[in-house]
């Protein structure tokens, strides 16, 4: 608390006044990420039919993480926000997803696509900041996959 004060140009004792803890000033700066990275999203994905929003929706998250790790990793850390189901602890994100995913496929299982969706992006962002795979890639494996279910859709897969 004392080198954020500093950093912050106040005295730890006036930090104290808002935050009575590290651990009350750090649930409060994983809610406002999780508030960035939801506004984030819904930008991302507005006035775009289905697929398009989605795969726009997929790279905002992947861009958030990758420029804010600092804020991404408090965000995904954060035992107040982790201890409860995603579509409880942000429900603007968990709609934005729902919502895509049913406008791809009517028939899906919203919860589940939205949960495997989430799992598969947050992995992939997992493995990129790990260093086990390089993040300047994914627009590349993201643009290839779209070409091979386009083609796989005209019968030449």
């Amino acid at each position: 608390m004392r080198s954020l004060a500093e950093k912050l140009e106040i005295t730890p004792t006036a930090l104290y006044r808002y935050y009575p803890d590290r651990k009350a000033l750090e649930v409060a700066l994983a809610w406002r990420s999780l508030e960035r990275l939801s506004e984030a999203l819904e930008w991302a994905g507005q006035g775009l039919p289905g697929e398009k929003a989605l795969a726009a929706v997929v790279r905002a998250y992947v861009e958030f993480a990758e420029s804010r790790p600092a804020q991404y990793h408090l965000l995904m850390g954060s035992t107040e926000l982790n201890d409860k189901p995603k579509s409880e602890s942000n429900p603007r994100l968990w709609s934005l997803l729902a919502r895509l995913i049913g406008e791809i496929n009517p028939n899906a299982d919203v919860a589940g696509t939205v949960t495997a969706a989430w799992s598969l992006v947050h992995g992939y962002v997992s493995l990129c900041q790990s260093g086990l795979l390089p993040s300047e890639g994914f627009e590349k494996r993201l643009n290839r996959e779209r070409l091979r279910r386009q083609r796989a859709a005209q019968g030449l897969e």
